[in-house]
């Protein structure tokens, strides 16, 4: 109760910094503001006052930081929802395209769609600064220099690609245990053995995906069933990402994610989905799915 009562408090105030929700802008009071080295911004005293929190975080409890995190959370997920729904409203729209690094959130995005509808809302591949700068060249070049349109790209994999050549030099020069496996079904049969066997694969194959996200060409493929990813508790979306890097880093500092691995499903597959069965979430693949969810 006190760590929901600390929340509630959080949000109150985060929602006083951001005005009033559902008039479709966020006005930021400058007042939890200073200027600071550089001229750079920095969090005034009333900010720290107003949240209650040491200025230095090393003295922030954990469950400061989960009421910070889930504060912060709910009310930029309530301000995003009002500002689309006032929008929606005044253009006449029914969809949605979001863009910005803020979106790379999944939680948020989830959020804005159970308000506005499955299959309405649209984040690119990469929805941040990369991918806007790809997309205000386009616009100044469609609007401005009045070109006629590119057709619409059907993938992300924009980045560099390396022939067998090259990476079986690369394999050679660091002196690593390897085969070639040139039939596609036989490197889905090995790739089934090796997660059946609680090993991680990074899965390499085409050309690099343009943005932060994974999108089948660089993967980190690891089993649900596996017992370091069961030491991290599964949810709906995640198969215990900490665990898979902690492993990842061989002992070493582990790496921290707010992007999720996520559970592995093809659509052919449907039909052999099982929903809530021994604790599997929903649209994963069970072990006998797996040759044909990798392919």
């Amino acid at each position: 109760m006190a760590e929901f009562g600390r929340r509630a408090a959080l949000s109150r105030s985060f929602h006083d910094m951001l005005g009033k929700s559902g008039s479709g802008t966020v006005r930021f009071d400058s007042s939890y503001l200073d200027h600071g080295v550089g001229g750079r911004f920095a969090l005034s005293a009333k900010f720290w006052s107003r949240l209650r929190l040491p200025k230095n975080r090393a003295e922030w409890s954990d469950e400061q930081r989960r009421a910070l995190a889930a504060s912060v959370q709910q009310v930029c997920a309530e301000k995003i929802i009002g500002i689309v729904a006032t929008l929606r409203k005044q253009e006449g729209i029914d969809e949605v395209c979001l863009g910005g690094g803020l979106f790379q959130n999944v939680l948020l995005v989830a959020a804005v769609e159970k308000n506005v509808g499955l299959n309405r809302v649209f984040v690119p591949p990469a929805p941040g600064n990369a991918g806007c700068a790809v997309g205000a060249a386009l616009y100044l070049q469609h609007q401005m220099q009045q070109t006629p349109r590119k057709a619409p790209s059907t993938d992300a994999y924009w980045g560099p690609a390396y022939s067998r050549h090259q990476i079986k030099d690369v394999l050679d020069n660091c002196k690593a245990r390897f085969s070639f496996q040139i039939m596609k079904d036989r490197q889905a049969e090995n790739a089934v053995e090796l997660l059946l066997a609680g090993k991680i694969i990074g899965w390499f194959q085409g050309a690099a995906e343009f943005g932060p996200r994974a999108l089948g060409n660089r993967s980190v493929l690891a089993s649900p069933w596996a017992p370091y990813v069961k030491e991290t508790s599964m949810t709906s979306s995640s198969i215990g990402s900490g665990s898979v890097l902690c492993r990842l880093g061989s002992g070493r500092r582990c790496i921290a994610l707010f992007r999720v691995l996520t559970t592995l499903r093809i659509d052919e597959s449907l039909a052999r989905v099982r929903e809530g069965v021994d604790g599997l979430p929903e649209g994963s693949c069970s072990p006998a799915d797996w040759s044909a969810c990798i392919r």
